[in-house]
């Protein structure tokens, strides 16, 4: 799937990107309903000054059932993506988009993120 991912932002989105690598980074996310877990808007940008991140690679790896802690994004107006809260489900979205997940109210939603990074955009 990494691979497919960089195939995708090499060739259809044409971004040079770095890697892949075997020492890229995942972030792995886990919302419980318990304290209503929450992402609020923002978008992922690098801390490093050489190189942005160019796009988001979500993977829902939820094994059980949750409600709530659905995904959204806006562009040019706010979008829900129904389709990522199925477990096993995969959504890649530019990194400069806002985007958040709503409060999980029931169960616990879990998420893995890969970030796809390469040099600074000009």
């Amino acid at each position: 799937m990494i691979n497919n991912a960089f195939y995708i932002a090499n060739n259809k989105f044409g971004y040079l990107t770095f890697g892949p690598y075997d020492v890229e980074q995942l972030n792995f996310n886990t919302y419980s309903s318990d304290s209503h877990d929450q992402y609020r808007w923002h978008i992922d940008e690098s801390p490093n000054s050489q190189e942005d991140i160019k796009l988001t690679l979500l993977m829902n790896l939820s094994t059980e059932e949750y409600e709530g802690g659905e995904f959204e994004t806006y562009i040019y107006e706010k979008k829900r993506i129904d389709e990522f809260s199925q477990p096993g489900s995969v959504y890649m979205f530019p990194s400069k988009f806002h985007h958040r997940v709503l409060p999980v109210t029931s169960g616990t939603r879990k998420s893995l993120t890969f970030f796809i990074t390469g040099p600074r955009f000009r």
